[in-house]
């Protein structure tokens, strides 16, 4: 995966799982603190920002099964 696809999956990711809080925690327009997604990205490591996004995925998860 290309370095720009990466940083965007993982943005993205970052946002759904703002969106997975505020659903699971039924808060109303909680916004998501943007620092561990900007030190992962400045780390600029494909490898670090992969796993960042496959841990984002499985916490993103178990908060679905709440």
């Amino acid at each position: 995966m290309e370095k720009d696809e990466l940083i965007k999956s993982a943005t993205d990711i970052w946002c759904l799982y703002g969106q997975a809080i505020n659903k699971a925690f039924e808060l109303n327009g909680f916004l998501i603190e943007s620092k561990p997604l900007e030190i992962i990205l400045k780390s600029n490591s494909d490898e670090k920002i992969i796993q960042f996004i496959d841990y984002v995925k499985s916490q993103i998860e178990l908060l679905d099964d709440k």
